[in-house]
């Protein structure tokens, strides 16, 4: 049949097209399973840049927390009588609500294939060392800068990780609390729900505004756990 053509030629575009897709979707499927399981996928990777940007972010932290319990009143109070293993107790458990915060975003960013690195803001670096000195404690020198194909679904689990983690050390420090009479785990049940309410601000840059954009009843289930920690916890004080 001499127009035989005119039926092959469309079937054969859309068997070809078929297998281009697919082929398209095994690819994707395999460069997102190397990049979450396979070392060159760099997850939980950190740059050196990035060390450095931790590194300044967490004593800037530390400094912060531990500006709580001195003032200037006291200050030769303390000199005299420095109480080093607490100190060190203290600035452990402010240095580790931080860095698991901004590690749980790392980590998930990452488990859906994003670049993920921790990077100082100059604004919120300056705002967290005014902070210092200052009654009211704004904890903020940094966050955790994601790129790549995201849809609100993602960049909300994301943005919750932080929070969630510390609503979980809020509860564990808690319970330590409660068993030993740990003054450091007093500290750390009532800072890290505060970190976790305060990145909850359902507007601006913050976590909230991310987390409420993909699902509001998530970030109400949230907000209220941490708001409640945070009132638990101030109540032991």
């Amino acid at each position: 049949c001499p127009e035989l053509w005119k039926a092959w030629l469309p079937r054969r575009h859309v068997e070809t097209s078929e297998l281009k897709h697919a082929k398209e979707n095994f690819l994707r499927e395999l460069d997102i399973s190397r990049r979450i399981f396979h070392l060159e996928n760099k997850v939980l990777w950190f740059s050196y840049r990035e060390l450095k940007h931790i590194l300044a972010g967490s004593l800037l932290v530390m400094a912060v927390g531990l500006s709580i319990f001195l003032t200037p009143y006291d200050i030769i109070f303390v000199l005299k009588r420095i109480n080093l293993p607490l100190i060190a107790s203290l600035a452990l458990v402010f240095c580790l609500i931080f860095i698991l915060h901004e590690v749980a975003h790392k980590a998930t960013a990452q488990y859906y294939g994003l670049w993920a690195e921790f990077r100082l803001s100059m604004l919120g670096a300056v705002i967290t060392l005014f902070s210092i000195f200052t009654p009211i404690k704004l904890v903020s020198p940094g966050a955790i800068m994601i790129a790549g194909k995201a849809d609100r679904k993602i960049l909300g689990r994301v943005a919750l990780a932080g929070p969630l983690t510390n609503i979980g050390l809020s509860i564990f420090f808690l319970i330590w609390f409660i068993l030993s009479g740990n003054k450091p785990a007093l500290v750390g049940a009532v800072y890290s729900p505060w970190i976790a309410l305060f990145n909850l601000i359902p507007f601006g840059i913050f976590d909230g505004a991310k987390i409420i954009w993909w699902n509001r009843k998530v970030w109400a289930v949230s907000f209220i756990a941490s708001l409640a920690l945070t009132a638990i916890t101030i109540l032991l004080i």
